[in-house]
């Protein structure tokens, strides 16, 4: 009868063979996602600088307008004070920076990561590890010495890598803000959030008076 062993020891080779592969795609995808929110977190302090400043620009014409409009009857045109093309380039740049608010706010930490490598260490377990504790030489005492080993620098490897990915989307999440980007982005909020709910009732309205009729 054939040596049942040269299954477990052909089924270890070859699921090592997948783990690895499994295991540098998920590599790849977690350089993939640090990468994307270390260059959103770059994008969201330069578009934020860049609006800032048109913003403080505007707000100081706002008010040499508005000291201007003192003690008089009737203020004089904004357009003499304001200039169009600082808000036009004020404006433009509120647009770059609202929709990485929004993501910023609502981003969460993938999914797939936390499965993937789940998925890749209980493919290690059962293909690699279990075969190899089931063979039937060198005895069990040096064969946990060794799967143990090689299995705690896997677990430790994989526990580091998605280590740095969180840390890598904390810092994105956490990238700072202004208080004018703050306060800008809570008060447009507020106005949509109105917005939807008069839409709604208009809606509601208007169904309303299409069932009557």
């Amino acid at each position: 009868m054939l040596d049942p062993e040269w299954f477990y020891s052909s089924t270890a080779q070859a699921t090592a063979a997948l783990v690895g592969f499994a295991g540098a795609f998920l590599l790849l995808r977690l350089q993939d996602y640090m990468a994307h929110w270390r260059s959103r977190a770059r994008e969201l302090a330069s578009a934020q600088s860049a609006w800032a400043s048109a913003d403080l620009i505007v707000e100081a014409q706002e008010r040499t307008w508005r000291k201007a409009a003192k003690g008089r009857q009737t203020r004089p045109p904004r357009e003499q004070y304001v200039s169009r093309a600082d808000e036009r380039v004020c404006d433009e740049a509120w647009r770059r920076l609202r929709p990485l608010l929004d993501e910023q706010d609502s981003d969460k930490f993938p999914m797939e990561l936390w499965v993937a490598t789940a998925l890749v260490g209980l493919l290690y377990t059962l293909g690699c590890v279990v075969p190899l504790l089931l063979l039937g030489s060198p005895n069990n005492s040096q064969q946990l010495l060794v799967v143990g080993l090689v299995s705690a620098l896997v677990v430790v490897f994989g526990l580091f890598m998605l280590c740095r990915a969180r840390v890598a989307f904390r810092e994105w999440l956490k990238t700072p803000l202004y208080d004018r980007t703050e306060l800008r982005f809570e008060l447009q909020r507020i106005d949509e959030a109105e917005f939807e709910k008069r839409m709604e009732a208009e809606e509601a309205a208007r169904k309303r008076r299409d069932s009557a009729t």
